[in-house]
């Protein structure tokens, strides 16, 4: 996994999945509604999307390294 263990920006995700200009400066709830849509799917291995407050999400392999 190429991002493993690396904190990618609510706005890199915007612009890398859904094609959002960054410059825009768009104010969107998109990215958090698929994370929490994402994490209820994947249940127990949900902790695994790691919050980082006021960036955005990163992956963990093992859900408790840090």
């Amino acid at each position: 996994m190429k991002a493993k263990g690396r904190v990618l920006s609510r706005d890199y995700l915007l612009d890398t999945i859904w094609g959002f200009d960054q410059a825009l400066e768009i104010q969107t709830r998109t990215v958090d509604v698929h994370i929490q849509t994402l994490r209820k799917k994947i249940k127990s291995e949900a902790k695994r999307i790691v919050t980082v407050k006021n960036y955005g999400y990163r992956f963990q392999l093992e859900p408790d390294e840090d």
